[in-house]
C-alpha cells in the first residue's frame, strides 16, 4: 500500500564506517534439487573480516537472532557486535516492540486462534497471497502448519550476495530493519512504499533480513536458506520450531494480476495439497477484474479461507460450497477504499443467516478493536 507514515527516527546518519566486514552469503552455487516443481539451490552463510577481523563464522540462525536483536544461543563471533553501544539499543528496541505486539495483538490471536480455528489450524499448508515477509502473522494464526507460501512484489534481495556490510552498514541496515517490522506489527500490515524504501535505503536490502528477523523473534531456529524459482524469484527457509517440528517458509517475488501470474507458480502452489487460505490487507485486489485469476484459484484449491474484507469479495461465498463463521464487527473501510464497502458482508453479520461472534484484536486496513472483522470459510467437500 501507499498510505504515509509519520517522520522517522534515523539513527544510520550519526555513524562513521568502522573497519568491520560482515558478509551473509544466502544462497550460492547453481541450483541443485528440484521440489514440487521449484528449483532449490545451495546456500552458505559467513562472516569475515577486513582490518580487525571477526574470527570464525556466524552461523546463518546467529545471524537472524542479531538481526532481531536477540542474544546468541552460546558463543558467537557476533558477540563483539552484541557488546557495541547501537546493537543493545537494537535489542531494547526490538523487546519492547515485541512486547507491545503481544500485548496488543499476539496473545488475543492466539487465545481466538485456540477458540476458534481448531482443525483449520492444524491443516499443514498455508498459502498468503499479497503478504510480502509478514510470517508473523502467518504464524501467530496457524503455528501447526509445516509448510507456508508468501507471495508479494517486494524484491527477494541481492542474491547470491546480500552485502559486504561494515559495522556502520549493520546499524543503519538494522535501523530499517527495525522501521520496517515495526509498521508490520503495529498496523498489522507493510506500507508499501515506506518498506519499498527501507529495503533499498541500507546494504541489508530485500525482504530476506525481515524473514530471518521474524522467523527468529517467533522463535524458530534457522537450519538453511536456499534460492527458489518457481516463476518468480524466492527463497526457502527451512526452519525448526521451539518444539523441534522441521517447517517450510517459501518467499517469492510475484506478481498476481492476470496477464503476469505464471502458470508455474499457481502449479507449484498445489504442490502441497489443498491449503488454509489467509489473506488481510490485499488492497482488494480481487473486488475487481484484473486479478480474477488468483481468485478463481484461491477458491478452487482452498480447504479453508480466512481472511479480512479486502480479500475475495463475499459474494463468491454464498454459492453453497462452504460454510461460513463470521467475526468481529464489519463497519467501514477505510476512505481510500470506500468504492469496495460491501453492503451484503454488512447484511450477512445482520441477518442471523451466519454465526457471529466477537473478536478481541484489530487486523487489516481497519486495524482498530471493535472495526475489525474476519470471515471464516470451509469447503463443505474437503474433510479435514
Amino acid at each position: 500500500m501507499g498510505m504515509e507514515r509519520g517522520t522517522r527516527r534515523r539513527l544510520g546518519n550519526r555513524f562513521g564506517m568502522a573497519g568491520v566486514v560482515v558478509v551473509l552469503f544466502v544462497g550460492c552455487g547453481t541450483p541443485r534439487d528440484e521440489v514440487g516443481g521449484v528449483m532449490i539451490g545451495e546456500t552458505g552463510v559467513g562472516v569475515t573480516g577486513v582490518g580487525r577481523l571477526v574470527p570464525g563464522d556466524a552461523s546463518l540462525d546467529d545471524v537472524a537472532r542479531f538481526l532481531a536483536g536477540m542474544p546468541a544461543r552460546g558463543g558467537s563471533t557476533l558477540d563483539g557486535m552484541r557488546a557495541s553501544g547501537w546493537w543493545q539499543e537494537h535489542r531494547r528496541r526490538m523487546d519492547a516492540l515485541w512486547d507491545q505486539y503481544e500485548a496488543r495483538r499476539g496473545r488475543a490471536i492466539a487465545e481466538w486462534r485456540g477458540n476458534v480455528l481448531g482443525i483449520v489450524d492444524g491443516r499443514h499448508y498455508v498459502f498468503y497471497p499479497f503478504s510480502g515477509p509478514d510470517f508473523v502473522f502467518a504464524n501467530a494464526f496457524f503455528p501447526r502448519a509445516s509448510h507456508y507460501l508468501l507471495v508479494g512484489l517486494e524484491p527477494v534481495g541481492g542474491a547470491p550476495v546480500l552485502g559486504e556490510l561494515t559495522e556502520a552498514d549493520l546499524r543503519i541496515g538494522v535501523e530499517n530493519l527495525y522501521d520496517t517490522i515495526e509498521t508490520n506489527l503495529q498496523h498489522s500490515y507493510f506500507i508499501t512504499k515506506d518498506m519499498r524504501e527501507d529495503l533499498v535505503r541500507s546494504r541489508l536490502k530485500g525482504v530476506v533480513p525481515v524473514m530471518l528477523a521474524f522467523l527468529a523473534r517467533t522463535g524458530h531456529t534457522l537450519d538453511g536458506v536456499s534460492p527458489a524459482s518457481a516463476g518468480g524469484d524466492g527463497y526457502h527457509f527451512r526452519v525448526r520450531s521451539g518444539g523441534g517440528r522441521q517447517k517450510h517458509v517459501y518467499y517469492f517475488r510475484q506478481n498476481l494480476a492476470d496477464g503476469a501470474l505464471s502458470g508455474r507458480f499457481l502449479e507449484f502452489s498445489e504442490s502441497f495439497g489443498h491449503p488454509v487460505t489467509f489473506i488481510k490487507s490485499a488492497s482488494y485486489l480481487m473486488h475487481g477484474g484484473g486479478f480474477s485469476t488468483i481468485r478463481n484459484h484461491i477458491l478452487d484449491v482452498s480447504a479453508a479461507i480466512v481472511q479480512t474484507p479486502s480479500g475475495v469479495p463475499f459474494r463468491y461465498f454464498e454459492d453453497g460450497r462452504w460454510d461460513i463463521r463470521l467475526y468481529g464487527s464489519y463497519v467501514r473501510t477505510l476512505d481510500m477504499f470506500e468504492e469496495y464497502y460491501q453492503p451484503d458482508l454488512a447484511a450477512a453479520f445482520m441477518s442471523g443467516r451466519y454465526p457471529v461472534a466477537p473478536i478481541r484484536f484489530g487486523m487489516g486496513y481497519v486495524f482498530y478493536e471493535g472495526e475489525s472483522s474476519f470471515l471464516v470459510a470451509t469447503r463443505k467437500a474437503i474433510a479435514f
